[in-house]
């Protein structure tokens, strides 16, 4: 007489293994720090990540970083637009000394911005061109931090002083110059 064998219930290393699942991904949700919010997640904008965070939005002709002197608020101006509602602040608690990423060390000075009609004296403004090419510039925070943007880097090079910055430049344009 043939038997044949009707399963009822799981076997223990299935058990076993639905049970580690649950477990895990409980462990995850909480004791994990990251966010599952993707607005909460996009808008950390930092100086170091600001180039990769801006080409993440969508434009057509340039995005540009724009930090007025008022309070220093910094807001996201796309197509020559002020977005007023990406308005982000702390980003500098003093203001800025940007330069020309070359030997000469020239300070720049930025062209007013207009919001609500006011016009606005700009500390700082990066701005992105539709082939995701930046301006090279060297931000000094006058704090802790040299940020230098330029279009080969993703994240801004991090330095701890001015001199530091211009030195880089000149080992590379040293190196190039060698090369060739």
């Amino acid at each position: 007489m043939n038997k044949t064998r009707v399963k009822n219930a799981f076997t223990l290393v299935e058990l076993i293994i639905v049970v580690l699942l649950l477990f895990t991904t409980m462990y995850f949700f909480v004791f994990s720090g990251s966010s599952f919010d993707v607005k909460k997640r996009n808008n950390n904008f930092s100086l170091d990540n600001l180039k990769e965070k801006l080409i993440n939005i969508p434009f057509s002709k340039n995005i540009s970083f724009v930090c007025i002197e008022d309070n220093f608020d910094c807001f996201i101006e796309i197509d020559k637009e002020i977005n007023k509602d990406t308005k982000i602040k702390n980003v500098f608690n003093t203001k800025p000394e940007v330069y020309e990423f070359n030997t000469n060390q020239i300070q720049i000075d930025f062209e007013p911005v207009k919001i609500d009609d006011i016009d606005y004296d700009v500390v700082f403004r990066y701005e992105i061109n539709s082939d995701f090419k930046g301006k090279e510039l060297i931000l000094d925070t006058l704090e802790d931090k040299i940020y230098v943007y330029n279009s080969i880097y993703e994240k801004a090079k991090i330095y701890e002083s001015i001199s530091d910055a211009f030195e880089v430049f000149e080992k590379n344009k040293l190196e190039v110059r060698d090369a060739f």
